[in-house]
């Protein structure tokens, strides 16, 4: 009888460890088979996350010898249909040739013999130069606080509203002409500032001093 109730008291020991046992183990697994909390995002990562993308535009039209360079790389590579537009990009069209460069709500087409370069390209705006040629700018529409302007050697030609406008760059002998078809337009250099309104044209001349005056605005071919 002691043994049998020894071997009773064992059994029932044991069985109890068991018991208890098992969910210790259990846990232990579980734990070992957890994976680890995620790390928090770093300072960078979030602000990467949180900004907007880069305003991006691209190469609507090309006809004939269109050539580009990228603000890191100032040798002329040949355009095609389609590329990208960023700001820092410059294109250039041979005197036979054209381009039309689509960016957002705004059209910009480029004349033959004509520079223009994007300086900036973003939420905020638009900001491109004209170096030399005859660029026309149709403005389909623009967000609250948008600007748009065009850089000429004689001055900054700033776009307030809606509209068709063709811009001649001029040079040391030619003038820098800003015709508004349809829309609003400021015209602003070291001295002074001139509004042109629908159907009238700002002229500028000189080279160091620039004098502006504002007329009826004539058609032509571009």
């Amino acid at each position: 009888m002691r043994t049998q109730s020894d071997m009773f008291r064992l059994t029932g020991f044991l069985a109890a460890t068991g018991l208890m046992s098992g969910p210790l183990l259990a846990q232990h697994a579980w734990a070992q088979a957890a994976p680890p909390p995620p790390a928090a995002a770093s300072a960078a990562d979030a602000q990467t996350t949180a900004d907007p993308p880069a305003r991006v535009g691209r190469l609507a039209l090309v006809t004939g010898t269109v050539t580009f360079h990228t603000a890191d790389d100032t040798d002329w590579s040949p355009a095609t249909l389609n590329y990208p537009v960023v700001a820092g990009n410059s294109f250039w069209t041979e005197p036979d040739a054209g381009a039309d460069l689509e960016l957002g709500g705004i059209r910009l087409a480029m004349d033959g013999a004509t520079e223009v370069d994007l300086v900036t390209l973003d939420a905020t705006g638009t900001t491109a130069a004209a170096r030399q040629g005859k660029v026309y700018v149709r403005v389909i529409g623009l967000a609250q606080n948008e600007t748009v302007v065009l850089q000429t050697p004689r001055g900054a030609v700033t776009i307030a509203a809606p509209g068709d406008y063709e811009v001649v760059a001029g040079d040391t002998v030619a003038p820098t002409v800003v015709t508004v078809i349809h829309g609003a337009a400021q015209v602003t250099d070291a001295g002074a500032t001139l509004s042109v309104g629908p159907g009238q044209a700002a002229t500028f001349t000189g080279t160091d001093s620039f004098q502006g005056s504002v007329g009826t605005a004539s058609q032509d071919a571009f």
